[in-house]
Parts: structure tokens; C-alpha cells; sequence
């Protein structure tokens, strides 16, 4: 075999590692890297044509925007997932669709989307597929709902592709498989590898978003992913809230967030088995929470006119969605806040107000940042000690791969692993590896 890294390579985003023999040849993730400027693989018409098939680990766009581009270029195979990542799919580019028919900064078309969503076909876990003389095995990644990280294994080699992988519990979901048969090599993600990159437990940062929530005298506003995090943070701020720790009047849920709790709720059984214990045996559905409403008004002015209200709403990074909409109106009061939970990339919006610019630009105006930016750490990755120990665990017999990550980061991590003895290396943008 031969690995090609197409991208998320010393940088977060656009996943793609072409994995090839001298006839055949696949594709795990297909991503984009949002931001300014977008960024896509570093792959051509040609490779796109001769590929067999697609096996996406999740549904979010660095690991699946590419899929409508990909069909563009001619891809004729398949695309294997399990089912909950393709129920995110659909969602997800027909969101990132709209807004970029809306920027005009997308290449495909509906037809594209249409075309690659009818090529997908279901994986579970640990059941093998074979596509072109390859197998490919799925195992749990922790990372959201359906996640899968990949064993592929074809003349008696095995490479484990880890996808995003979180190898805690958390309220919805199993950590990462937590042993795998041992692979000859290991493609990791290192999105938190960094040595300051040791993150808190979930009932620590649970209770310090609460305490934030409580501590704002105005509206918060939590930028989430809508998928995976959005329904993490609901969750704990519902917990709190019947609790009585938290008594805010209201809670908001905007954007995507709202359309991927239900597809939650339809892929409960892919969920911890409490989740669907608690919905049949207790008649308490977490996905039904009354403390959440909709905003009623294409303005938001019904939730703006609140004198306190939490508000969770894509995107996560503040790169679009009604989130940045959300800013914009509360920037200039000092007593609202702006919660951040997840990764910022390099070039967001929420970089730069995490990094505390104080004047930035929304809409082609400037807008002043007044409110509390807070950053919290709940992430859905494994942080610097899981990944060291889960790399430990299922040591390769060869050597590790570093994607998915911050050059910095990985080249610190890198000499880390070294040190306790794991071959590994940071492969460079289109670096070819013979297997």
C-alpha cells in the first residue's frame, strides 16, 4: 500500500489520505478547511475518477465538505459511513450549500450533492467491508454520534486512521474503542497535543460553564457546533437548569444545532444505552427539554429583547450562521456574554475574540467587542495525556502519523512520543509513505 496526505497536514482541516496498491485505490475523509481563505485536498480529476471508494469517519465539513466537490471531479464509487454520520451529512452540506450559494464561495451544485449523498452505503462497527480488494473495519471514535475511526488492511497490512477520536465518557456517548487489534501503522489526529493541551474533566467544565451562565447579568451567547457540541452543551445547561442552580428565563436554540437533536434522537440506540433507557423507561426524553424554545422571528428581536436568555447557536468558530448575528447585537453591552467551547481555528472570528481583539469585522462593519469572552475547554477530542496513552495502549508495530493538528503542536507531541519509544513522524501537504 501507499498513503498519500492530501491535507490536515501541520493544520486543522481538510482531511484526506489517499490510500492506494499499484490498481486500487481509496479515500478516507474527504474534508474542507473553512476560514479565510477555504482550503480543499490536494487532489485532481484524475485521482477522483480512479477512486473506488469514500469512508468518511463523521459528518463534520473537515471530513466530509469535499464529498459534493469530489463528485464534480467524476468520483463514480461509493461512500461508506455508518448511519447516523450520513443522517449528519445531509444536514450539514445542505447548510453549507445555502451559505455558500449565499457568500458565492462554493465550486459544486445541488446536483453534486444530490449525486454523492446516493452513493453512500452503511457500515457498523467492528463488521469489516472489503471495496477493491481492501477491508476496512469501523470502530467507535467517542468524537459524535456515529463517529467511526478505520482499520484498513489489505496483503497482511493494517493501518489504523483514528478520524477525531475522544477517548473520554461523556453525557451522551462511549469514549474511543479503547483497544484495537495492533496495526502495523497508526494515523492519528494530535488536534490537542500540545504540552498546555491537558484538558479538564467534563464535570469541571460542566460546572464552570454553569457558573458563567449564572454569572452574566445579561444574555450569553454559546457559539457550538451543531453537531456534537451543541448537543453537549444543552444537555449540561439543562441538567443545571433542573437542578435549580440555574434559573435563567430562557434558553434559545438557533442554527443547525436544533435539526441535528433530532437526528440524536432518531440514532438513539447509537447513543450510551441510559439515554435510551431513560426515554422508554422513564418517559424523560433529554431531546424534548421544555427550558428550549426557537427564536420566532427572522430579526431574533423576540430573543434579543429578553433582559437574560442563554443562546446556543451554530457555527461553533463564528464563521457563519445566526451566531455571528447573535455577536453583532450583543458585542456592545458589557453585561452579556460570549461562551466559547470548542476548538477556534486559525482565521476564525472566534480566534481572533479569543485572542482578544477588541475591534473586528462583521457584515463589512466594524464592530466593537465589549461583552465577557470567556473560553472554555469541552472538547470532543482526546487531549495530549489520552492520546499518549491510548497510542501507548495500541502501539504500532511500525510507526504513527501526526494530522489533524497545529505544526507547533505536533512537532512537540512528536519528540514526546519519540521519548517513549513510538516511532512516529509529521507527514508534509501531498507526502507520499510506502507501506
Amino acid at each position: 500500500m501507499k498513503l498519500t496526505f492530501l491535507g490536515a497536514c501541520q493544520e486543522v482541516g481538510r482531511s484526506a489520505i489517499l490510500v492506494e496498491d499499484k490498481k486500487d485505490s481509496i479515500l478516507l475523509d474527504c474534508g474542507v478547511k473553512l476560514g479565510e481563505p477555504k482550503q480543499y485536498p490536494e487532489i485532481d480529476r484524475d485521482a477522483a475518477r480512479k477512486l473506488a471508494a469514500v469512508f468518511v469517519t463523521h459528518a463534520h465539513l473537515d471530513h466530509s465538505g469535499f464529498l459534493p466537490d469530489l463528485a464534480g471531479l467524476g468520483f463514480k464509487g461509493k461512500v461508506y459511513s455508518t448511519k447516523p454520520t450520513f443522517d449528519l451529512v445531509q444536514l450539514l452540506l445542505a447548510d453549507y450549500y445555502r451559505l455558500g450559494v449565499m457568500k458565492e464561495n462554493i465550486k459544486f451544485s445541488q446536483r453534486d450533492v444530490k449525486n454523492i449523498l446516493s452513493r453512500f452505503s452503511f457500515m457498523e462497527y467492528k463488521k469489516p467491508v472489503r471495496v477493491a480488494g481492501f477491508q476496512v473495519t469501523a470502530y467507535n471514535a467517542g468524537h459524535i454520534l456515529g463517529a467511526a475511526g478505520f482499520m484498513v488492511q489489505k496483503n497482511k497490512k493494517k493501518v489504523y486512521y483514528t478520524g477525531d477520536m475522544n477517548t473520554r465518557e461523556t453525557n451522551l456517548l462511549h469514549g474511543a474503542e479503547k483497544k484495537i487489534p495492533r496495526p502495523d501503522y497508526i494515523v492519528s489526529e494530535s488536534t490537542y497535543s500540545g504540552p498546555e493541551d491537558i484538558l479538564p474533566s467534563l464535570k469541571t467544565v460542566s460546572k464552570e460553564l454553569a457558573e458563567t451562565l449564572k454569572q452574566t447579568p445579561g444574555k450569553a451567547l454559546v457559539p457550538v457546533f451543531g453537531v456534537g457540541r451543541g448537543q453537549e452543551v444543552m444537555m449540561i445547561i439543562d441538567n443545571y437548569v433542573r437542578s435549580g442552580f440555574l434559573s435563567h428565563e430562557q434558553g434559545y436554540a438557533d442554527g443547525m444545532v436544533k435539526k441535528a437533536s433530532r437526528i440524536y434522537r432518531h440514532n438513539v440506540l447509537w447513543l450510551k444505552p441510559e439515554i435510551p433507557r431513560r426515554i422508554l423507561l422513564a418517559d424523560d426524553d433529554p431531546f424534548k427539554s421544555k427550558f428550549w424554545k426557537t427564536p420566532r422571528t427572522k430579526d431574533k428581536s423576540d430573543v434579543l429583547s429578553k433582559d437574560r436568555a442563554v443562546i446556543v447557536s451554530t457555527s461553533g468558530m463564528l464563521t457563519g450562521g445566526p451566531s455571528v448575528h447573535y455577536l453583532k447585537k450583543l458585542a456592545a453591552n458589557k453585561n452579556n456574554a460570549v461562551i466559547l467551547v470548542g476548538y477556534q481555528a486559525e482565521g476564525t472570528l472566534g480566534r481572533k475574540i479569543a485572542e482578544g481583539e477588541k475591534h473586528v469585522i462583521i457584515d463589512d462593519e466594524e464592530v466593537e467587542i465589549k461583552l465577557k469572552v470567556k473560553q472554555l475547554r469541552l472538547s470532543a477530542h482526546a487531549d495530549k495525556n489520552d492520546l499518549m496513552n491510548w497510542l501507548k495502549e495500541n502501539k504500532p508495530k511500525e510507526q504513527v502519523f501526526l494530522v489533524h493538528g497545529e505544526k507547533e503542536k505536533q512537532q512537540k507531541f512528536s519528540r514526546t512520543l519519540e521519548r517513549k519509544g513510538i516511532p512516529n513522524s509529521v507527514p508534509e501537504l501531498g507526502e507520499e509513505v510506502e507501506i
